[in-house]
């Protein structure tokens, strides 16, 4: 049977921000606190705003279609 680990420093700096995600979602968290939490952290400010965009999403946003993009068709040889 195996114990629970304690995570290096270097782990715990890579889960910080699926952490603080995950806590802003289960907690409700505004985006205002989300940003604190960010940068009491030491988030660059491209990750705080990725975090906040990630936590902050509305059910509206969520519903909206996403765009469909058209690859060119595929034209088969004609038999000859």
């Amino acid at each position: 049977m195996t114990g629970m680990t304690v995570p290096s420093k270097p782990q715990v700096r890579t889960l910080r921000p699926s952490l603080v995600v995950a806590e802003a979602l289960v907690d409700r968290h505004e985006p205002s606190h989300i940003v604190d939490r960010a940068r009491r952290l030491g988030f660059s400010q491209c990750m705080t705003k990725a975090v906040v965009a990630a936590c902050c999403r509305t059910g509206a946003d969520a519903s909206r279609p996403m765009p469909v993009y058209q690859s060119s068709p595929v034209t088969e040889a004609s038999p000859s």
